[in-house]
């Protein structure tokens, strides 16, 4: 019998991820409307630096992330909680 822990792992880690992104969605609107952590133009370094889009850039990279990070963790879980062959591995030597 599976452990019911690793059937809550399925659901649970996708929507820890997604709320993740609600918070970066709220946040980048937040930061969009009060430009809190961006430098900008002109300036004595004459360097701009945008708050909002590194948000952005950091939402728009689950895109290829997630589906990575969730099947390494489903395999290292498989790999802790079992998963594998049912038989003995029972050898001695002659």
């Amino acid at each position: 019998m599976v452990p019911v822990s690793v059937h809550i792992f399925l659901a649970l880690y996708p929507i820890g991820v997604s709320g993740e992104l609600l918070c970066f969605y709220a946040a980048q609107q937040f930061v969009g409307d009060t430009k809190l952590w961006t430098y900008e133009l002109p300036n004595s370094l004459n360097f701009t630096f945008n708050y909002r889009y590194l948000l952005i850039y950091i939402m728009s990279s689950y895109i290829p992330l997630f589906p990575m990070l969730y099947l390494h963790m489903v395999s290292q879980r498989k790999k802790i909680i079992g998963g594998g062959s049912t038989k003995p591995t029972d050898k001695k030597k002659s």
